[in-house]
């Protein structure tokens, strides 16, 4: 009958609607899910960008203050290598002193001698 086919039919609508309310609903939910997974993606992105820029920056002034060291240590090489040669000078002045010094020493050393000598005999002469 009819009216049995309608009740049929009319429950078949009713179980089709449920059925896509619920394919609706999880439509809806996955869309969700894949927008969520999209703004965590891009959110790791971001935050990877941002890491790789701080380590871009951290490196950056690790090499500048290891330049600025190697900078003051070829410096100081130079003041150093600059002060040895100054005192290699000096040495060789002062070679050069004693060398000039030594007749006068030589001198100093005879007249002490003599000077040693002649006491000697006044000594043995006056008593």
């Amino acid at each position: 009958t009819s009216g049995e086919q309608a009740k049929s039919l009319l429950a078949q609508l009713q179980e089709q609607a449920l059925e896509r309310n619920s394919l609706d609903g999880a439509l809806v939910r996955l869309r969700e899910d894949h927008a969520m997974e999209l703004l965590k993606e891009k959110q790791a992105a971001v935050l990877h960008e941002q890491q790789q820029q701080v380590a871009e920056a951290a490196r950056m002034e690790l090499e500048a203050g290891l330049t600025n060291q190697v900078s003051r240590a070829e410096l100081r090489t130079q003041q150093l290598q600059q002060e040895m040669a100054e005192l290699s000078g000096f040495r060789e002045r002062a070679l050069s002193a004693e060398d000039a010094l030594r007749p006068f020493q030589i001198r100093v050393e005879q007249l002490r001698a003599a000077f040693a000598e002649e006491q000697a005999l006044r000594k043995r002469y006056h008593n």
